[in-house]
């Protein structure tokens, strides 16, 4: 994973990187790779913003121990911060 940060880091030339990591299969490792990468960025001293984008089957905030709300506390707190 080292190597892949430092070859993407070269690639850059300065530029700061933006990765998607995209698989159309289910248990494919996208969740194990982009917490690896983001993990071996932010060892090397590079500021690191990790996005799941997955609507339906997000996982890196529960690999990361970091849970989302579920839809209903959203819902209660858009309700009470419009009122």
């Amino acid at each position: 994973v080292h190597n892949i940060r430092n070859l993407l880091i070269g690639a850059g030339r300065g530029v700061t990187p933006v990765l998607a990591v995209t698989s159309s299969a289910a248990g494919s490792g996208k969740t194990s790779l982009t917490l690896a990468l983001g993990q071996s960025f932010a060892a090397g001293g590079k500021r690191t913003l990790l996005v799941d984008c997955d609507l339906r089957g997000a996982r890196l905030s529960t690999v990361c121990a970091h849970p989302q709300p579920a839809p209903e506390d959203d819902d209660a707190s858009a309700r009470a911060s419009s009122g």
